[in-house]
C-alpha cells in the first residue's frame, strides 16, 4: 500500500478528444501534488515503445478515451500487468479489453438523455441553437476483475470516494 508518486498519461496527440481530456487530468494530477509523466502518440505502433519506456517512471496510469490505443488495449494490458501498473481509462470498453477500471459515462443513460432532448426538439418546445449543454447524468464505475486480480488488487476494494 504505497502512496502513489506519478501518474503516467499516454494519449494520441492527433486527437482532439484525447489530448482536452490529457490536458485536464495532467493538471488534476500536479495539482494534486504528484507527477504527471506525460508521453504521446500518433499512431498505433508507438503504443508498445512509448508505454515501454514511461513503465518504469510511473505508479499509475491514466488513458483518456482515445480511439488509437482503445485499439492497442492488448498490448496496454501486457504491459501494466508486465510493470505492476494500475490503470485508469476514459472508457468503459477500454476496461473491458485489458485496463483496470473506469468511473465514465453510461452510453446507455447518456443516449437516453439524448433522446430526450431529441423529443423536445421535435415536438416544438425548444430549439437545437438555444438548448444549453448538458453532461452526463449518470456516471458507472467498471472493474476489470482479472486485470485487478493480475495486479494483486481486491476488486471489491476499487470504489468512487464520497
Amino acid at each position: 500500500d504505497e502512496e502513489a508518486e506519478s501518474v503516467g498519461v499516454i494519449y494520441n496527440s492527433s486527437e482532439a478528444n484525447s489530448a482536452i481530456q490529457a490536458e485536464e487530468a495532467i493538471e488534476l494530477i500536479e495539482d494534486s501534488g504528484l507527477r504527471a509523466v506525460v508521453t504521446t502518440i500518433t499512431s498505433t505502433n508507438d503504443v508498445q515503445q512509448n508505454l515501454s519506456s514511461i513503465a518504469k517512471d510511473i505508479d499509475l496510469l491514466y488513458i483518456p478515451t482515445d480511439n488509437t490505443i482503445a485499439s492497442t488495449m492488448p498490448t496496454v494490458k501486457d504491459i501494466t500487468i508486465k510493470n505492476n501498473i494500475p490503470s485508469v481509462l476514459g472508457a468503459p470498453e477500454m476496461v473491458d479489453a485489458g485496463g483496470l477500471a473506469t468511473y465514465s459515462i453510461d452510453y446507455t443513460s447518456i443516449g437516453y438523455q439524448a433522446g430526450e432532448i431529441a423529443v423536445e426538439i421535435l415536438k416544438g418546445n425548444t430549439k437545437p441553437a438555444t438548448t444549453p449543454y448538458q453532461n452526463a447524468e449518470e456516471l458507472i464505475l467498471v472493474v476489470n476483475e482479472e486485470v485487478a486480480e493480475a495486479l494483486e488488487i481486491d476488486p471489491s476494494s476499487i470504489k468512487i470516494p464520497k
